[in-house]
């Protein structure tokens, strides 16, 4: 559920990647809320709205953005282009080309930056011992003094930036 609302935190953002997990996460959830939604709007609201299935529309355009920006992620995490949601315009063929482009393994760290949720950017020319010295691998343990317990060593006083206790 925290993909889903994340997803729509980031619906206007078509930059970076989406993996696997969060965007099927994202479709499978809003098909069951349009199954929901529908189902209103036929049993519930069909005799008192003036439009037929007016609700699943409202829902449907609220949905479009979100879906789209998702989908461009998306294909950005098997390296492709969002520009590839064109090929939706070709009848059967573009829809089925569309599902085996959105089913594939990440392969965005070839060609794309990896800003999108589940993703981490290392930067890869950093240096820890050019940063804090030499010493920065070399923890020396220290002696726990009778009457205190480990958890005492590692305290505030004893915290030096970068060192790995």
């Amino acid at each position: 559920m925290k993909s889903y609302i994340d997803i729509w935190k980031h619906s206007f953002d078509f930059r970076g990647s989406l993996t696997c997990r969060p965007f099927w996460t994202y479709v499978c959830i809003t098909l069951w809320l349009y199954i929901v939604v529908a189902a209103i709007d036929v049993f519930v609201l069909n005799e008192v709205m003036p439009f037929p299935f007016l609700l699943t529309a409202i829902f449907s355009a609220l949905n479009f953005i979100t879906g789209l920006s998702a989908m461009v992620r998306r294909l950005h995490d098997t390296s492709r282009s969002g520009w590839w949601l064109l090929v939706l315009l070709v009848p059967i063929v573009g829809q089925i080309l569309m599902i085996t482009y959105l089913v594939q393994r990440t392969t965005a760290e070839e060609e794309y930056e990896n800003r999108g949720f589940g993703t981490m950017e290392v930067d890869e020319e950093f240096d820890p011992e050019e940063v804090y010295g030499k010493d920065f691998w070399d923890v020396e343990e220290e002696e726990v003094a009778e009457g205190e317990s480990e958890g005492d060593a590692l305290s505030v006083e004893n915290h030096i930036p970068g060192k790995i206790f």
